[in-house]
């Protein structure tokens, strides 16, 4: 009971400030209002150079061209690709293009205009921290530049770098010997299942001849061509390989569609509206001053 004054007067004074408050906004605004009205030719001419100089400074400024690539994999994990991807971002944020040009290929204005590099997996989540692995060995790389010539061929220039890495070039190595060796290999098996596919059907026209009578585990013409057509592929998805033995490979390039990215109106009406009210604000509680100023010495 003893508190309620003490709240109620509480109550009070927050009100008087608040009405405070308002009555001082008000002023302000009616003086701004009338600063306006009195130097109306000074602030028409501040308002289209508000305007126009936020139209300059949007057309003037960089457009931005970003968009997102779709890359597969055959050896490795790819948390090794988000790591090597981070790399190269990070050096482009520090600016170390010396060190980029070697890689990437590209000179040091190029370089500039790239923004961000940034690898993911295909669930949205950052490449380098990924250590699982799953049948779809897949990732995709975003790129933000301003040079739409850099953009277009970003894509296979981090393509490219990725199947230099040393680890990489190391591996496709290995493999590319195996497949040859596997290849050299499996023709001989096809060579000698051709043969025994034609014995196999020459003894068939022979009553009584036949190399293959029924045992526990007859042999039949159409097992033989199965064994062979699953040869003939393993050979060609080697062959395939060694054609092109790239560890990575582009698979969706960055779409025309997510180019460029310019200022909305929206922003530049934002940008313009800003910079006439601060600078017409100063204007009209500034000037008063300055031109009582010289009354005030005489």
């Amino acid at each position: 009971m003893m508190q309620a004054p003490d709240d109620e007067l509480t109550v009070q004074e927050l009100n008087a400030q608040v009405r405070t408050l308002v009555h001082f906004l008000r002023a302000l605004l009616r003086q701004y209002g009338q600063g306006l009205r009195h130097y109306g030719p000074l602030m028409l001419v501040l308002a289209l150079l508000a305007v126009g100089g936020s139209i300059f400074y949007s057309w003037q400024s960089a457009k931005i061209f970003e968009g997102k690539a779709l890359y597969a994999y055959t050896s490795l994990q790819r948390k090794l690709y988000g790591e090597a991807i981070d790399n190269v971002n990070d050096l482009l944020q520090a600016r170390s293009y010396s060190q980029l040009q070697p890689i990437l290929h590209l000179d040091r204005q190029q370089l500039s205009t790239i923004k961000s590099i940034e690898a993911t997996n295909n669930v949205g989540s950052k490449l380098a921290d990924d250590l699982t692995e799953n049948n779809a060995k897949i990732f995709y790389l975003s790129v933000k530049t301003t040079n739409q010539q850099v953009f277009q061929r970003l894509d296979t220039v981090l393509e490219r770098y990725l199947n230099q890495n040393i680890a990489v070039q190391e591996l496709q190595q290995q493999r590319v010997a195996k497949f040859k060796s596997a290849i050299t290999y499996r023709q001989k098996e096809l060579i000698a299942l051709d043969s025994l596919t034609h014995a196999y059907t020459a003894s068939l026209t022979k009553p009584g001849t036949a190399m293959f009578s029924t045992q526990k585990d007859p042999v039949s013409a159409q097992a033989l061509l199965e064994k062979g057509e699953r040869i003939t592929e393993e050979i060609a998805d080697m062959q395939s390989f060694l054609a092109d033995p790239r560890a990575v490979k582009l698979q969706r390039p960055f779409l025309v569609s997510e180019v460029p990215v310019h200022k909305s109106a929206f922003k530049i009406a934002a940008m313009a509206i800003t910079v006439f009210l601060v600078i017409s604000g100063i204007l009209v509680f500034l000037l008063p001053h300055l031109s009582n100023r010289p009354h005030a010495a005489q």
